[in-house]
């Protein structure tokens, strides 16, 4: 009888660790479902306002690909064959021929990656200046440009944020210029996130300063000086409708070496 009862016993704590298990998994799977990778290629935001194009997600798991065919070109930054994909665990985004910053920035082609929680950003051709930058830059790698007059620009290679939920935020180039006290002229390349267990909140300290490129960059951009008033302008729409597709070959180019240096 003793015996009898100590196997219902173990019965009932086996079915109890069962049921703990499938509650957790059923609570991992509506986490992804509530949180589905995302991926775009262009943003900014300031006097100059890109809605993120193309942008995609992965509702349900599901995959999505989206790819601008021709040229993205407006006052602030020119880029070619963007690319945008996403599924269950995965995004990924990319352009090539990108020119910023009055072409102070430029780069033959910029790739985030997000995978499992964990991103990389792959560049390549890329330069701020006269100064080639190496191909993977550490996670949040931050390079002043000084812009004279117009103060000092910021340019985050790699940048890499956690959310308290464990997804990641890769941007490949995100790049703030000031254009008035107190105001900033933002422009991201290459956005992805992704799900996955990995590190606690807040960003990931992986930074470098690769120091200021001080004479590199003489001269200033045209941007707006104290007092100057500035309308804000959506150039999201100079890509038009017929010129995105759901699914083509990507026009990124192939990959090639490069010479880049640290």
């Amino acid at each position: 009888m003793g015996l009898s009862r100590h196997l219902v016993g173990a019965a009932a704590l086996a079915i109890a660790a069962a049921s703990t298990l499938v509650s957790a998994a059923a609570s991992a799977s509506q986490a992804s479902t509530d949180s589905p990778s995302t991926a775009h290629v262009l943003s900014a935001n300031g006097p100059v306002h890109i809605k993120p194009i193309p942008r995609v997600e992965s509702p349900q798991g599901q995959a999505a690909r989206r790819v601008v065919l021709g040229s993205h070109e407006d006052q602030l930054i020119t880029a070619t064959g963007l690319l945008a994909t996403a599924d269950e665990s995965r995004s990924e985004a990319s352009a090539a021929h990108i020119r910023t910053l009055e072409k102070r920035i430029t780069a033959d082609a910029i790739k985030s990656t997000c995978t499992g929680g964990e991103g990389v950003t792959t560049l390549a051709g890329a330069r701020i200046g006269d100064r080639p930058i190496e191909a993977n830059p550490a996670p949040n790698t931050t390079i002043p440009v000084d812009l004279g007059k117009a103060g000092t620009a910021s340019v985050t290679l790699n940048k890499q944020v956690r959310g308290a939920d464990g997804r990641l935020n890769v941007t490949g180039m995100a790049v703030t210029v000031p254009v008035s006290e107190g105001k900033s002229q933002t422009v991201d390349v290459a956005s992805v996130a992704c799900g996955g267990a990995g590190e606690d909140a807040g960003s990931i300290d992986q930074s470098a300063d690769n120091g200021d490129l001080g004479d590199q960059n003489d001269g200033a951009v045209d941007g707006a000086q104290d007092g100057d008033a500035i309308e804000p302008a959506d150039v999201s729409d100079v890509v038009r409708r017929d010129k995105v597709e759901e699914a083509a070959p990507a026009p990124v180019p192939a990959e090639v070496d490069l010479p880049v240096a640290g």
